[in-house]
């Protein structure tokens, strides 16, 4: 769910307008949290199964209303990273315009890092698409494609071509 909701989120570009990231990235904000949910004692096993498809559900009902366009997964591949998880993480908090989206963003990508990390090794056979550098590319990439005004952070709904028509050119 993690590692999906990740590839989504960034590979949601369209290819001739510069990267930004899709609002999407709310359902992977709240897969933060199913790690913790999974292990609380009192919810049965039946109530964590139902906890997940809902979830599931939900990813694909957001991923659906973005009209996600045809995943970008080279720009990811080919994106440099330039910092750390320190420094990434230091740059999505003191943001000058974002009311925290950034931050969370950052965070949630760093967590399902560590969550998928001990299951590369059969990422193939999992379906983990996200692997090695690409989490830190990933990272990288968050806040580097932020504008510096808030119209300007995010693109809202990544496969309709109205919401790329204020963002510029590739370069």
């Amino acid at each position: 769910m993690s590692n999906t909701g990740v590839r989504w989120t960034a590979t949601a570009q369209n290819p001739k307008k510069q990267l930004k990231l899709d609002f999407f990235i709310h359902a992977v904000n709240l897969a933060i949290f199913f790690d913790a949910f999974m292990k609380l004692p009192y919810l049965s096993g039946k109530n964590k199964a139902r906890l997940l498809e809902m979830k599931g559900r939900t990813d694909i009902l957001i991923w659906a209303s973005r009209n996600m366009p045809d995943p970008q997964v080279d720009d990811i591949l080919n994106y440099p990273i330039h910092l750390g998880w320190p420094e990434v993480f230091a740059q999505s908090y003191k943001h000058p315009s974002d009311d925290g989206h950034l931050a969370k963003f950052v965070r949630a990508v760093a967590y399902a890092e560590k969550l998928c990390r001990p299951y590369e090794k059969e990422a193939e056979k999992r379906g983990l698409r996200v692997t090695g550098d690409m989490w830190l590319k990933i990272g990288n990439l968050a806040v580097d494609t932020v504008g510096t005004i808030f119209s300007d952070l995010w693109v809202r709904g990544a496969g309709f071509s109205e919401p790329w028509e204020k963002f510029g050119p590739r370069k």
